[in-house]
Parts: structure tokens; sequence; C-alpha cells
């Protein structure tokens, strides 16, 4: 290998631990071990050179972006992020019961109603989220008790 090459390597390994670094900072990352940090890092750098690889062609109309996610691999992410995780625990049957609908309006705008909240990273779904989400729900049905 020429000398050339290996400084642009080690060069590259290091501006991308200097990445890695602020990004840990910013993303609250920890790991238990220099042994995890270096498993995570290579993960990381392949992420971003995949990422740089991406953009730097030309035949596409979109840019990818290092995010929260960028020291995962993408078994882990689908793992983790994917999917629906049914609850451990059956659910609880509810008494809920409809309101009188006789007189319904042809349309409802949920913006109004408090219902719809700000687009946001849900994270992996699980039974606790899925109850946390209901709740703009359950608060709108206590406003208007069924008679």
């Amino acid at each position: 290998m020429w000398a050339s090459q290996t400084t642009s390597e080690s060069l590259s390994e290091a501006s991308l631990k200097e990445r890695h670094e602020p990004w840990m900072i910013h993303y609250g990352r920890t790991y238990k071990n220099e042994a995890e940090k270096a498993m995570r890092f290579k993960i990381f750098k392949d992420n971003v050179e995949f990422i740089e690889s991406i953009n730097k062609a030309e035949n596409h109309t979109y840019k990818l972006g290092v995010n929260a996610f960028a020291d995962l691999t993408n078994k882990e992410f689908r793992t983790s992020h994917n999917g629906f995780k049914s609850p451990s625990a059956p659910c609880e049957p509810t008494s809920f019961r409809y309101k009188s609908t006789a007189s319904v309006p042809s349309s409802v705008d949920w913006r109004d109603q408090g219902a719809v909240t700000a687009v946001k990273d849900q994270g992996a779904w699980d039974h606790v989220g899925h109850f946390q989400q209901l709740e703009p729900w359950k608060e709108l049905f206590r406003s208007q008790p069924i008679n």
C-alpha cells in the first residue's frame, strides 16, 4: 500500500472520529465500555460512508443525513423501529359506547378538536407508547361525556 493511501485513509478515519464524538454528545450516546464504543464507531463509520456515497450520486432526487440511528446496523434499526409488538398482557375490555349519531357533521377538522399533535419520532412501537398516543383521544372523549 502506498504511503499516501495510508495517510488518506487515516485522515478519513480521524475525521470520522472527530464527527463521532460530537454526534454522541448531541444524541446522548454512551457505551458501556471501549469495545462497544469501537464497535459502534465502526457501524457509524460504515453508515456515514454509505450516506456520503448516496449523496454524491447524481441520479437521486433525495439526500440522506446522519441522524440518531447512525450507530445502529440496518438489522438493529428494523428490529427496534419497525412493526407492532403485541403487549405481553391482554388488554382489559372497556365500556366505551358511541354518543348519539343523530346529528353527525359532514366533516370534522381534528386539529380544532386538539386531537392531532405535531409529527415526532415515535421510536420503537410498544404497548406503552400505544396507550400514550391515545391520551389526546381520551381527553377529547372526556370533554364530551356520553349521555
